[in-house]
């Protein structure tokens, strides 16, 4: 459960500012000699700390410098790759942490590219923790948490296979690094959480801890699954099978009803595995869709399987929409209260509006519904095969937003991958929530 520790500072730059002064007021008073004065370069290089600070840091946090500083190591073991991010926080009193650095790597594949060698893809984890082991300082390793969750790449895993590889790992970990290891320091995160802490991770990065009603909601299309996180303002008016998706838990000062829904299985990866079907050629099993390019052919590796793909004489936007229309319907309920809510949309959704010319810097842009059925159909009609997915992969988004979640032509979304120059990811909340559960401990 989420503590009201999970939040940002959201003081007015005002208030910041009157209190730095107060405090720097009440500090030189304390410093001065007994004539009442500082001798003179003293004065001068206070003074340039000061500005330096002021300047480099802000008022706040050029303040807060003083405070208990905290490591936190969390590895996104997801379906594609794993991804590193050693966060350093600092206490930020009764308003939980404030993050100062997010040093992140990323390697390729993911964990459940390893299901028949276990050792190996504990051993795959090894650039990461090195990487952690130069980004720590010595000092903090023995109190400095890691923890390794893994995403839809494990879930869609058998039990044994994914036990298997989570307790090489953990046995990775404790043999070669002198890490701080808790129970569970390897396991498979439950959908909901991942979601959640993408919401909660894109609010802080947004600075929305208002204890008003959050009008955000966060969009996160992952290779296995993708989630749908919003606060809900009128829990009543939901669809009766959305209505157990609604948890109430404390953000930001106080308790909000938070709808959040794990896709299992819908994520890209996944949905190009469910939308190429199997046929015979010469004998061979091959995959095809009217979503690839016609003349298309080669390999392709997910799940840690290898599969010969081809293109087909059927491959049009209207086809590949129907094939996508025949395999996924009625897969998701519509949420009218998503039309009421400031959407942000990212992962896999950014990068394909990217290839497909929507969005540019890592900001990202704010784009319609429409937007992306024009890429679609542009990918479609360009059979481009260095862009071998980008029609199937775009016709699915498109569907998701306006034939699943019936979302209107016009509708605005935020696409980005960064936020204030921050990456999106559920990782920080998932830091959030350790750095409390040590406090409780």
């Amino acid at each position: 459960m989420l503590t009201d520790e999970m939040r940002k500072r959201h003081d007015s730059k005002e208030e910041k500012y009157l209190s730095s002064r107060t405090s720097m007021r009440d500090s030189s008073s304390r410093g001065q000699t007994k004539t009442g004065r500082l001798p003179k370069p003293i004065v001068l290089i206070i003074g340039a700390a000061l500005l330096f600070g002021f300047v480099y840091y802000g008022p706040f946090d050029f303040l807060s410098l003083s405070s208990n500083t905290h490591y936190v190591i969390i590895i996104d073991a997801g379906s594609t790759g794993s991804r590193i991010h050693v966060f350093t926080l600092k206490e930020a009193g009764s308003d939980g942490y404030k993050l100062i650095k997010d040093d992140f790597y990323p390697l390729e594949p993911g964990l459940s590219s390893y299901g028949k060698d276990p050792k190996q893809a504990a051993q795959s984890l090894k650039p990461l923790l090195d990487f952690a082991h130069q980004k720590v300082p010595v000092d903090s390793h023995h109190h400095t948490v890691v923890k390794v969750k893994a995403t839809a790449g494990l879930r869609i895993l058998s039990e044994e296979v994914a036990s298997n590889i989570l307790k090489e790992v953990e046995k990775f970990v404790q043999s070669n690094y002198k890490f701080k290891t808790l129970p569970q320091l390897a396991q498979i995160m439950d959908g909901t959480d991942e979601g959640l802490f993408a919401w909660i991770s894109l609010n802080y990065f947004l600075d929305d801890w208002e204890p008003v009603p959050m009008k955000t909601a966060a969009l996160d299309l992952g290779g296995g699954s993708f989630q749908l996180i919003f606060e809900t303002e009128s829990q009543e008016q939901l669809p009766v099978e959305a209505k157990s998706n609604v948890l109430t838990i404390p953000v930001a000062g106080m308790t909000r009803n938070v709808y959040v829904r794990s896709y299992l299985g819908m994520g890209l990866k996944e949905a190009r595995k469910k939308l190429l079907k199997k046929i015979q050629i010469d004998g061979a099993e091959v995959l095809t869709s009217p979503c690839l390019p016609e003349k298309y052919e080669g390999d392709w590796e997910h799940g840690g399987a290898s599969f010969k793909i081809q293109g087909s004489s059927s491959s049009s936007y209207e086809n590949c929409l129907n094939s996508v229309e025949e395999t996924f319907s009625g897969a998701i309920t519509p949420i009218n209260e998503l039309l009421t809510k400031d959407l942000y949309a990212f992962s896999y959704i950014y990068d394909k509006a990217k290839d497909g010319g929507l969005v540019s810097g890592v900001e990202g842009s704010v784009v319609t519904v429409q937007d992306f059925a024009r890429i679609a159909q542009d990918a479609c009609r360009s059979q481009l095969i260095n862009q071998r997915f980008q029609c199937l992969d775009t016709v699915y988004i498109n569907y998701l937003f306006a034939r699943a979640f019936k979302l209107p032509a016009d509708f605005r979304m935020h696409v980005v991958k960064k936020v204030n120059g921050e990456e999106i990811s559920w990782a920080l909340g998932a830091a959030f929530k350790e750095m409390d559960e040590r406090k409780l401990s």
